[in-house]
């Protein structure tokens, strides 16, 4: 919310209040407050500075510009000289929550303890009169901001009746400055501060744009949130970069993937206490004098390993075990592994050299960015690893659009970009308040990839998914919580929906919604006895209703038996994602497949995605959005109905290598006339992609057919039918 825009809402919720108390403030704000009562309006009814002052601290609470617990209204300073009358600044703004200790200790008698003086960030004045902007700003503020004794800088604000307000900065020793300095004008110190024009309330900093000024730059133990940014795609390629120098020199011996997952994870856990105020400073950190040695020094070695045990704790699927320890050997801290050691400090000194977080990253492909360039090539080739671009997750997300509560599955999950993306999607207005995953499913025969889909997790939710190393096709997860293939076959269950024939426990799990891109294609074929060779027990393929409808094929297209595994362990009322080769939708070669699909399953759209969609492939594919109707809706199979369908020509984005780093980039819209890129509205580079239009138009789709197909458009509008229904 914008400061204009807390102000209106304020004028409109305490239009008729007469007072404010104490206890107005706390309720209402959640401040410290020492005002007396007093009321909001004049005799004359014109509003008091009362008014003023608690519309402007009930705005910079309600638009989160500052935490409530760090602002205190009617403060007292005492002028030190006896008889002098003391300062009450209308607002102080505190550096951090610990102020109230300090005053709470202080005898109110005695001058502003040095400690608490310190800690002031901001003071503020409010009049009721603009002509009392000028005194107010020397005789009070001014003063005021000069009590701060050992502040780097302080801020000042003024404030009246007008929307606009004056914004002010003094630094160390010398004379009250604007805090916009373009603003002053030459003269002596009132003429210079050219008080008749004013800043607006758009230009109000927020605290953690104060906070960065007033730390000095070499204070890499003092970071928070408040004086560090969020990784940007560039700023992560270049990390990469230092990376990939760092394993070329060292040349290490393992593999250097799953390293990263461990130190971007140890950062992530770092961050996380931060965010949950477990502690007031990053610990992810290095001082120039811990760096005594090629091993480090001893405080750096305590810090991390401490770091390490409790990071463990949340994110025990990738520190099992850590790949680098720390352990004392002679009465001293000592790295399992000093090359290992090298590559964390490293990471760390480049994350602290720019000053970078990865918590509030709006970049959604690092997982994808790094195993590109650090997942071993040999095996990606041999095993045909090519993940789902993000943008094609994003849209398909969206469309399927996944609600809180349910259970949420990709059956080949790779790196879990699907499962990342919809607790993002899920969460999308809550993502600070680091929200739990518990019912979010991932599969994959791959264990390394799962580390890698962990990091995912974390970098993107709160990582506490559950991520499985197996294949589904003949392995499955089942309602009581075990995972297992020994018995899955035809004997022990029912070919129609794989319930157990004898043990409602052992019945297989399903889930809400499905959203998958399983291997597929030439040469990924499943082989069903082909040469003699059976990749999964024939008791098990005889399970699979489409290798029966293809006649019992020697070996059958995978991307088929993924079709069939996800109807099956779909929910009655769910809906599903799954991106197949063209050919599967529709050549004459697989119109059985198909046949048997839509006698079960109503496809709600079609998306085909041009060759250049998975870069390293060159396959044209589509992807199909379907509903699993319940019991009594089965009669939408067979009456005709209508589909969404949409090709897509722009993707967004291109395959591109440099520097040793594989990245994304994305493909701008350039204009015809000047051949220069075209930018938005807001100055920002317009992208060339239908992925936008394509979630807009499906929502216009199922907004136009929301009373033919009510039960589908209820399971995929979410949250929106309710209003619909309201």
């Amino acid at each position: 919310m914008q400061m204009i825009e807390a102000f209106r809402e304020f004028e409109n919720k305490y239009a008729t209040l007469k007072r404010i108390t104490t206890m107005w403030y706390k309720v209402n704000c959640g401040v410290f407050s020492k005002n007396k009562p007093a009321n909001v309006k004049h005799k004359n009814g014109e509003y008091s500075e009362e008014w003023y002052r608690a519309r402007m601290v009930w705005s910079l609470v309600k638009a989160k510009y500052f935490e409530p617990e760090k602002i205190c209204v009617e403060f007292t300073i005492p002028k030190g000289s006896e008889g002098a009358k003391a300062l009450e600044p209308d607002i102080v703004i505190f550096t951090d929550d610990d102020w109230k200790k300090e005053y709470d200790k202080w005898d109110k008698e005695s001058k502003l303890p040095e400690q608490l003086a310190r800690k002031m960030l901001l003071v503020a004045e409010a009049k009721d009169d603009v002509n009392k902007v000028e005194k107010a700003v020397t005789k009070q503020i001014s003063e005021a901001m000069n009590s701060a004794i050992g502040c780097k800088e302080v801020y000042g604000m003024y404030f009246d009746c007008k929307d606009d307000i004056l914004l002010f900065k003094k630094e160390g020793n010398n004379a009250i400055q604007r805090y916009y300095v373009d603003k002053e004008l030459k003269g002596d110190e009132i003429e210079k501060l050219n008080l008749a024009n004013r800043d607006s309330l758009e230009q109000v900093p927020k605290f953690e744009e104060l906070l960065m000024h007033i730390l000095p730059q070499d204070a890499v133990d003092r970071r928070n949130f408040g004086n560090t940014q969020a990784l940007s795609e560039e700023s992560f390629s270049e990390i990469l970069e230092t990376i990939n120098r760092t394993v070329d020199r060292l040349g290490l011996s393992r593999d250097a993937q799953d390293l990263i997952v461990e130190y971007l994870t140890l950062k992530v856990a770092d961050e996380k206490e931060v965010l949950r105020n477990k502690k007031k400073y990053f610990e992810f950190y290095i001082k120039e004098d811990e760096l005594n040695g090629v091993f480090g020094n001893q405080s750096f070695r305590n810090r991390m390993k401490d770091l390490y045990e409790r990071s463990k704790k949340e994110y025990n699927a990738i520190f099992n075990p850590p790949a680098l320890t720390y352990s004392f050997i002679s009465g001293s801290l000592k790295p399992s592994h000093p090359d290992d050691e090298q590559m964390l400090i490293s990471i760390i000194r480049i994350f602290q050299e720019k000053k970078l977080t990865i918590i509030g990253s709006r970049h959604t492909s690092f997982n994808q960015i790094i195993f590109n360039n650090f997942g071993n090539n040999i095996e990606k080739a041999k095993e045909k690893q090519f993940f789902t671009p993000v943008p094609v997750v994003e849209a398909i997300v969206k469309m399927v659009n996944p609600q809180k509560n349910e259970k949420i599955c990709d059956p080949c999950s790779g790196i879990c970009d699907f499962l990342a993306m919809a607790f993002r999607h899920v969460n999308r207005n809550d993502l600070s308040k680091l929200m739990a995953a518990d019912n979010y499913y991932g599969f994959d025969k791959d264990n390394k990839i799962l580390k890698l889909a962990e990091l995912n997790l974390v970098l993107n939710g709160d990582g506490n998914a559950k991520t499985l190393n197996m294949n589904t096709i003949d392995h499955k997860l089942l309602v009581n919580g075990e995972s297992r293939n020994d018995d899955f076959n035809i004997d022990n269950y029912n070919i129609e929906d794989w319930s157990n024939k004898n043990d409602e426990s052992k019945n297989v799990q399903k889930y809400d919604v499905i959203l998958t891109n399983p291997p597929f294609g030439r040469g990924r074929d499943l082989q069903t006895g082909k040469n003699s060779k059976w990749d999964i027990p024939k008791k098990t393929i005889q399970l699979y209703e489409v290798w029966e409808e293809k006649g019992r094929p020697k070996s059958i297209d995978m991307g088929v038996i993924f079709l069939e595994n996800a109807y099956k362990t779909l929910e009655e009322g769910g809906r599903m994602a799954i991106i197949l080769s063209n050919s599967i939708a529709s050549i004459a070669d697989w119109e059985c497949v198909r046949k048997w699909f839509i006698e079960r399953m109503r496809i709600v759209a079609l998306v085909d995605l041009p060759s250049n969609t998975f870069g390293q492939t060159g396959v044209a594919t589509t992807v199909i959005i379907a509903y699993k109707p319940r019991k009594n809706e089965m009669n939408i199979l067979s009456e005709d109905y209508e589909v969404f369908v949409k090709e897509i020509e722009h993707v967004g984005y291109t395959v591109k290598e440099k520097n040793k780093v594989i990245d994304m980039p994305p493909d701008y819209m350039i204009d015809e006339t000047t051949f220069e890129i075209v930018c938005d509205d807001h100055g920002n580079k317009c992208i060339l992609s239908d992925f936008p239009s394509l979630v807009s138009e499906f929502g216009e789709w199922l907004e136009k057919n929301k009373y033919i197909y009510k039960e589908i458009y209820k399971s995929f509008a979410g949250e929106c039918y309710q209003e619909w229904e309201d």
